[in-house]
């Protein structure tokens, strides 16, 4: 995310209607939350190499279940 980024959603999100002083807390607070998300999609996106064994699919099934907990937690936080 860029400054570009930042202000295309705060003119989207908020245009004129907040005073400054608003508009820096709730433009701070979506710049968290795109942030939160882009972190999310790395972990959506990220490629888990299949395994040739018992054990490495194993290893695979265990990687993708963390994977799966951490973009969970990453949204919780959100939730907050």
């Amino acid at each position: 995310m860029n400054d570009n980024d930042i202000i295309r959603m705060a003119l989207e999100h908020f245009g004129a209607v907040l005073k400054p002083s608003d508009m820096e807390v709730k433009l701070a607070a979506l710049a968290v939350a795109a942030e939160r998300e882009a972190c999310i999609r790395i972990i959506q996106e990220h490629q888990i190499p299949i395994g040739n064994s018992p054990v490495g699919e194993m290893a695979c099934e265990l990687t993708y279940d963390a994977l799966q907990e951490i973009r969970a937690e990453i949204r919780a936080r959100g939730e907050k």
